[in-house]
């Protein structure tokens, strides 16, 4: 099956695969650090509230 799309996405998939090789590789080698996933969703938290204009 030969499946035909526009060039623009399969270049926007390349990078994106790129890019993702690049932090595998970063997470591989130690260069960075993983957190769990509740503290990585806790930190969002805090910087979206932090954006928030506080109520008069």
């Amino acid at each position: 099956m030969e499946v035909h799309c526009c060039p623009e996405l399969v270049d926007e998939l390349a990078d994106t695969r790129t890019m993702l090789d690049r932090r595998y590789d970063d997470i591989n080698s130690g260069k960075v650090e993983l957190i769990p996933g509740d503290e990585a969703f806790a930190r969002l938290r805090e910087r979206i509230e932090a954006r928030r204009p506080n109520p008069a």
